[in-house]
């Protein structure tokens, strides 16, 4: 990484965020204090959300380096929902080949979480629409990678995924509840929620097909 991508004299490009800066926001993810916790991840979202360009590759292996996906995968059963919220974004965005070309360096850490994968399951059927809404598009970027896929198969994504899809199209689902601090507004946030859940809803069953189609598997 270029020494100066992120230079304790100069802001950062895309964001003003200067490196001090973005390791206090780092350490407020570890804080013993949920305030602090919201501040940081909220903090944290709004960066990654603001980059643009060839920074935001810099800035998620910045990210990577620093340790931030193990704190944020720490804050996924944390006790404010905003908090959870704003770290499955940001996980959502480390994990996107469309963010990150070495994004699957980003889904490997995150695998290596204990009980990460559950967590995030669980999120993706809350009841607040801003968390299910992140965690099944943070869902659809992690079933990528086989691995994950097959693991969240396993802990019976299949069947929860396909209830979020009957849900957000019961009559009245679609007459969701807005959050003020959205990071990036929608006519409707049950329609991004369908949308990422059939997202990866197909990439859990592709990993399923790819499994079964292995060579190790048919020679046994």
């Amino acid at each position: 990484m270029p020494a100066d991508c992120f230079s304790a004299d100069a802001a950062h490009p895309a964001s003003e965020l200067s490196l001090s800066l973005l390791q206090d926001t780092l350490a407020l993810l570890e804080s013993t204090r949920s305030a602090d916790r919201l501040l940081g991840s909220q903090r944290l979202a709004e960066l990654v959300h603001s980059c643009r360009g060839e920074h935001l590759p810099l800035l998620c292996a910045y990210l990577r380096e620093a340790g931030a996906m193990e704190s944020l995968v720490d804050l996924l059963d944390d006790k404010v929902e905003q908090t959870v919220a704003y770290s499955l974004m940001v996980i959502g965005n480390l994990c996107s080949d469309a963010v990150d070309p070495e994004a699957a360096q980003s889904r490997a850490l995150f695998q290596k979480a204990q009980g990460a994968l559950v967590t995030m399951l669980s999120s993706v059927a809350s009841s607040d629409t801003f968390t299910a809404v992140y965690a099944a598009a943070a869902l659809q970027n992690l079933c990528k990678d086989v691995a994950v896929g097959t693991a969240a198969l396993q802990q019976g994504a299949i069947k929860l995924l396909d209830n979020v899809l009957r849900r957000t199209r019961a009559p009245g689902a679609h007459q969701s509840r807005r959050r003020k601090e959205q990071l990036s507004p929608s006519e409707d946030d049950e329609e991004l929620l369908y949308l990422y859940a059939s997202g990866a809803l197909i990439n859990v069953l592709n990993c399923c097909h790819l499994q079964r189609a292995s060579p190790s598997k048919r020679n046994r």
